[in-house]
């Protein structure tokens, strides 16, 4: 018959083996089914727990994580946040017997920087208080037991969070390269002997929502557009590869610019249900009559210099943002003769709203001392630019910031 010393030596070597093979268990990485039903055949089968249950804070709320012994759907009623959040030291409490739980003989707190981040509530066979009791002679051990558990279930939670981090990450930085490759360069734009672009573009964060193109619709006509998306991120930059698609069908089905945007606000308003909107610049140049027709849709009005005139106009006709209205009313398209040698500016508020050294905001007149020089527009876009990064520190820009030039041959 063993003796007292060699008994309680032979629980601390199972003691300690129990803890080695649970750390061994999170290191390999074995599901949280597998560990708990670990623990718990050690808690019944070692220490002759007759009923246990391990509560955990997670996504802020208290949830039992594993138990034995114990009523589930009555474990589901109670308020641990009430009942357990008194319990905040670091040794085992008994409940009072009017306590709600105290069918539990002991509650151990488990901390986590001092404060509780789980509750481990066990009952066992005895009795009587006696220094044999188990959950008496080995609370420390115990203690040690589930705090090595909670820390492997914060780990593996952690490790989730971040592998979701990084694959989110990577997804984003592919997306950031897909949207890329939709906001066409400048030589990719329709260039030709009777029009020319320009471009410049960078997004705020890895996808942004501002969107600018040209279709050559056909020898006499060429449509191109400005666009931004209201608000920031995945979701607009969903948004504004949808409207590309669907403009860039539109162009190609030659349609009257009204119809274009009637039916642009139709399918943007089906997309978003009224809770996003796109500011759009529309406009048509024909090179036989050198007539450019145009609809602003809500978007910031870009300038234009006339070769034949001293003074630069900005184009406001037109009607509300996309998707601001489900009905936009009548809608007025802008008109004018185009000579030779004229230039249009296009751009979208991350340029115009973002606040110079000076504390002001940058706007749009800035442009027009650039407009009525003689160079090209890749050399009137990169002179804007270079005066805008001069004038706007890095840390001032508010949004994706777009320059979109046209020059007329």
């Amino acid at each position: 018959m063993n003796t007292l010393p060699e008994r309680n030596l032979t629980l601390q070597s199972k003691l300690l083996e129990a803890l080695y093979k649970l750390n061994n268990s999170f290191y390999k990485n074995l599901s949280i089914r597998i560990i708990t039903d670990q623990i718990k055949n050690f808690l019944e089968q070692e220490l002759k727990l007759s009923r246990f249950v391990l509560v955990y804070f997670e996504d802020n709320e208290w949830n039992p994580i594993f138990f034995e012994g114990a009523n589930f759907s009555k474990l589901k009623t109670v308020n641990f946040e009430k009942e357990l959040k008194p319990f905040e030291c670091d040794s085992p409490i008994r409940f009072a017997p009017e306590h709600e739980l105290s069918a539990f003989s002991f509650v151990i707190p488990i901390l986590h920087k001092k404060k509780p981040i789980a509750y481990l509530l066990i009952s066992d066979n005895y009795e009587h208080l006696s220094i044999e009791r188990p959950c008496i002679r080995h609370t420390r051990f115990i203690t040690h037991y589930a705090q090595a558990f909670i820390m492997g279930m914060e780990n593996k939670r952690l490790f989730k969070e971040n592998s979701k981090k990084e694959r989110f990450k990577t997804e984003l930085n592919l997306a950031s390269k897909m949207q890329l490759m939709l906001v066409k360069s400048s030589d990719l734009l329709p260039n030709n002997d009777t029009i020319e672009f320009f471009t410049y573009y960078k997004s705020l964060f890895e996808i942004g929502g501002d969107f600018y193109d040209a279709c050559q619709i056909d020898e006499q006509s060429t449509a191109f557009c400005i666009a931004d998306v209201s608000g920031k991120g995945v979701s607009a930059a969903l948004l504004m590869s949808n409207l590309q698609a669907n403009l860039n069908a539109l162009f190609q089905n030659d349609l009257p610019l009204p119809i274009i945007i009637e039916k642009l606000n139709s399918i943007i308003n089906n997309i978003t249900q009224n809770d996003r909107f796109v500011t759009l610049f529309l406009g048509c140049y024909r090179s036989d009559t050198k007539t450019l027709r145009y609809i602003n849709a809500g978007h910031n009005p870009p300038v234009i210099f006339l070769s034949n005139q001293i003074s630069t106009q900005y184009l406001e006709k037109g009607c509300a943002g996309i998707g601001m209205l489900d009905d936009l009313g009548e809608i007025e398209v802008g008109e004018l003769s185009i000579p030779s040698g004229s230039k249009l500016i296009c751009f979208t508020d991350g340029v115009s709203e973002s606040h110079t050294k000076f504390g002001l905001e940058f706007g749009h007149t800035n442009f027009v001392p650039f407009l009525n020089q003689s160079e090209t527009i890749q050399t009137t876009v990169s002179n804007i630019l270079a005066f805008f990064k001069e004038m706007v520190p890095s840390e001032n820009i508010i949004d994706d910031t777009t320059i979109f030039g046209v020059g007329f041959k």
